[in-house]
């Protein structure tokens, strides 16, 4: 676990956009995943467009249970899709299942919580489940 290079706190949608294009104008991916459910998806065309005008190939991979399952599926798009970044947008599951994965494929990642109440911001923990709730 590294410590986190960038830590942007923003409020509205055009200080996220500025945040993510110093982040990207600085490490210039090639080939990156994003890591969401439904909702944040919705709420995030503007960064697909952002990264396409910046000729970056950008995918999505749709995750709604921080399980094992889940966390194999993120690992093997990561490995065949050979991509350089992984970014994971939402609450804690998602974040999880997307910085475990980028860990296990050694790939740069960042954190994009949607939520006030997520405080892993440098946390080098991921709650993966194995179909057991304790």
């Amino acid at each position: 676990m590294k410590i986190p290079q960038y830590i942007y706190i923003t409020e509205k949608k055009n200080e996220t956009k500025k945040a993510f294009e110093r982040v990207f104008q600085s490490e210039q991916p090639k080939r990156v995943l994003i890591v969401t459910s439904i909702s944040p998806l919705m709420k995030v065309k503007w960064l697909f467009d952002y990264l396409l005008s910046n000729r970056t190939k950008a995918e999505k991979l749709l995750v709604e249970k921080s399980d094992k399952k889940a966390l194999e599926k993120t690992v093997n798009r990561i490995e065949n899709g050979s991509f350089d970044f992984c970014i994971g947008i939402g609450g804690g599951k998602i974040l999880d299942i997307a910085k475990y994965a980028s860990f296990v494929e050694k790939i740069r990642f960042l954190s994009f919580p949607t939520l006030l109440s997520h405080d892993g911001i440098a946390s080098p923990v991921a709650v993966i489940r194995d179909g057991k709730h304790w």
